[in-house]
C-alpha cells in the first residue's frame, strides 16, 4: 500500500509540472507572458505567508483582547498585493486566461511557498552552524 501511496504522489507531481509547464508554454506563445517563474513565487508567496502570519496574530490579539490593527493592516496588504497579481495577469492575457491562470497559479504556488520558506528557515539553521555550548566554571560536578 505505501508503494501506490508513493506512486499516486510521484503521478500527481508529475501531472501539476506537466500543467505548469503547459500553461507556461501556452502563456508565453500567446501572451508572452509566463505565469510560473520565481518572480511569480515572491509575489504570490511572501503575501499568502504573511497574511497566514497576520490571521494568526490577529486571532491571537482578539482572543487576548489586544491591538487587532497589526493582523487587520497585514491582511489588507496581503490581499491587495494578491489582487494586484490578479490584475496583472488579466492585463497580460485576456480576462478568461488571467483568471483561470490566477486560480491555478495561487492554488500551485501558495502552497509551495510555505514549503520555501521551510526550506529557507531550515537552510539558514544548516548555515547557522550552531554548536552546543559548554559551561566549565559550574559548580554542579559530582
Amino acid at each position: 500500500m505505501t508503494v501506490l501511496i508513493i506512486m499516486g504522489v510521484l503521478l500527481v507531481l508529475f501531472a501539476i509540472a506537466m500543467l505548469v509547464i503547459g500553461l507556461n508554454d501556452y502563456s508565453d506563445k500567446h501572451f508572452r507572458y509566463v505565469l510560473f517563474s520565481y518572480e511569480q513565487l515572491a509575489w504570490v508567496g511572501v503575501p499568502s505567508v504573511v497574511g497566514y502570519f497576520s490571521h494568526s496574530s490577529y486571532v491571537s490579539a482578539v482572543a487576548h483582547n489586544g491591538d487587532i490593527y497589526n493582523g487587520l493592516i497585514l491582511m489588507t496588504f496581503s490581499a491587495l498585493v494578491l489582487l494586484f497579481v490578479i490584475y496583472r495577469n488579466i492585463k497580460s492575457t485576456n480576462l478568461r486566461f488571467g483568471l483561470l491562470g490566477s486560480i491555478i497559479q495561487f492554488a500551485i504556488l501558495m502552497p509551495l511557498s510555505f514549503l520555501a520558506l521551510i526550506g529557507i528557515l531550515l537552510a539558514i539553521a544548516a548555515l547557522a552552524q550552531t554548536k552546543p555550548v559548554y559551561n566549565l566554571n559550574s559548580c554542579d560536578r559530582d
